[in-house]
């Protein structure tokens, strides 16, 4: 018997989920059915050709990051963690292991965050009614060692909170210059207070024009390191903000910072 799938509000209700297209908005809906009991769907593309969807739809849902997809084609809900809580008595483990072993949950939100792949796989354990996170250095060492026989030394990465409330996992700090972009995995190593102080005013001055803050502010800091980097003056990034304001394929997909920064790369 198939498993019931449940909407979550917290997530249908955002701007940045109501200010996709309809046809967006519905094949979510129709991958979020069809994912398996991790919120894996192993034929995105082919769901979407089903449901008459165009490949624009699929294209935004990964951009606005609702969707994760991996280098097989296989893709993840974001936030299925949020939409459901399986009984661990009626959840079957994804057959996606390895890409299953490329997340890790935050434990404050929910949601799921590609990390860099590894050699240690995670195996679900069965029990989806607590977040999941990678396997523990005990529990790495206990598995492997039943297997092999060997007694094995192992280094578990600690997970601390950065000054902006975010979880860096490879770097054990809590000031601005070790935050790590949660999408690229780039370090930003800028400790300056006008620097920061002028991204943050660029920043403001961006969210009150669209008329929501950003979903991910780390990425958008990243992005504005990149133009300072490349000499982009902060009136040119503004002034080609308004540009896209105005193109109808922005209109539709919606854009950030990284999007601004990486079309003056394209206008070389």
């Amino acid at each position: 018997m198939a498993q019931r799938r449940m909407v979550s509000l917290r997530i249908v209700d955002t701007d940045a989920f109501m200010d996709m297209s309809l046809s967006a908005q519905a094949l979510y809906l129709h991958l979020l059915v069809r994912a398996d009991d991790d919120g894996f769907i192993a034929n995105p593309r082919k769901i979407a050709r089903m449901v008459g969807s165009a490949d624009d739809d699929y294209k935004m849902l990964l951009h606005k990051r609702f969707l994760l997809q991996f280098e097989s084609g296989v893709c993840v809900v974001k936030h299925w963690k949020i939409h459901n809580l399986i009984r661990s008595d009626r959840y079957a483990q994804t057959q996606w292991i390895k890409e299953f072993s490329q997340l890790v949950v935050d434990p404050e939100t929910s949601k799921y965050r590609l990390v860099k792949p590894c050699n240690t796989y995670v195996i679900p354990n069965g029990n989806q009614m607590a977040p999941q996170v990678r396997l523990g250095k005990d529990s790495i060492t206990a598995f492997s060692e039943k297997k092999t026989g060997t007694k094995l030394e192992t280094k578990t990465p600690t997970m601390k909170k950065n000054s902006f409330g975010r979880y860096n996992e490879n770097q054990p700090a809590d000031s601005f210059e070790d935050v790590v972009d949660m999408d690229s995995g780039e370090v930003i190593k800028e400790n300056k207070p006008e620097i920061k102080k002028a991204y943050d005013t660029i920043l403001k001055w961006s969210e009150e024009r669209r008329g929501f803050k950003f979903l991910n502010r780390i990425k958008q800091y990243s992005a504005l390191k990149k133009a300072r980097t490349a000499k982009i003056k902060a009136v040119d990034l503004r002034q080609r903000w308004k540009e896209m304001e105005q193109e109808e394929f922005y209109k539709k997909i919606g854009f950030d910072w990284a999007t601004v920064v990486n079309s003056f790369d394209r206008k070389k």
